[in-house]
C-alpha cells in the first residue's frame, strides 16, 4: 500500500513540474520583479506591507499574496505602489516557488 502510494506522489511531483512556468517561460531558476502600478502623485510612501504564497513540489501551495493582506501587513491605506516579486527553483522538478505582493504607501 505505501509502495502504491510513494508511486502516485512520485508520479503527481513529475507531472506537474510544468507548473514552473514563470511569465517569460520555463527556467530552472526564476526570480522576477514586476511593478504592477505607480500612483504616488509626488507623496513619499511611509509603510510597506508584504504578502506571500509558497509551493512545494507542485503538490503544496500555502498562503496569501493577495493587495489586501499586504495592505493589512503594512497597515496602508493609500496605495502609492504595488508590486510583484516572483522566485521559483525549478530543476530537474519544481522544488520550491514564492510569489509575493508589495504594497508601498501611507
Amino acid at each position: 500500500m505505501l509502495k502504491n502510494i510513494s508511486i502516485i506522489l512520485f508520479s503527481l511531483v513529475i507531472l506537474s513540474s510544468c507548473a514552473g512556468q514563470s511569465r517569460v517561460g520555463t527556467a530552472s531558476f526564476t526570480m522576477l520583479n514586476e511593478g504592477l502600478h505607480v500612483n504616488n502623485n509626488g507623496k513619499k510612501s511611509e509603510k510597506k506591507g508584504e504578502s506571500c504564497t509558497h509551493n512545494i513540489l507542485s503538490i503544496l501551495n500555502i498562503g496569501d499574496a493577495s493587495i489586501a493582506a499586504a495592505k493589512k501587513d503594512g497597515m496602508i491605506t493609500q496605495v502609492n505602489s504595488v508590486e510583484r516579486r516572483i522566485f521559483g527553483w525549478n530543476y530537474p522538478i519544481s522544488i520550491y516557488g514564492k510569489a509575493c505582493t508589495v504594497i508601498k504607501g501611507s
